[in-house]
């Protein structure tokens, strides 16, 4: 019953297709519990202490890093890429 995105799915009978389902939701489910539990590492990841004293530029001039984030004891970094002449990001 495997089929690739380009293949229209086979028809079959209705044990087959719940034999099927049930292999796909126990993958499911392992994925799920695979999740979680990534997420659970993400949550106790260690932290590091930021002992530099970074200056930004803002709308009211020179900020620290703590007055930045008010004093929020986490941030979370996202990187994102922009080229110069880049119409949007990748």
């Amino acid at each position: 019953m495997k089929t690739n995105s380009s293949e229209k799915p086979s028809i079959v009978a209705e044990d087959q297709w719940l034999a099927a389902r049930r292999d796909l939701l126990r993958e499911e489910k392992e994925l799920t519990w695979m999740h979680n539990r990534i997420a659970a590492r993400r949550r106790d990841y260690p932290w590091v202490r930021v002992d530099k004293a970074y200056t930004f530029e803002s709308p009211t001039g020179p900020v620290s890093l703590a007055a930045l984030f008010d004093g929020r004891s986490q941030v979370a970094v996202y990187h994102f890429m922009m080229g110069p002449e880049w119409g949007e990001g990748c």
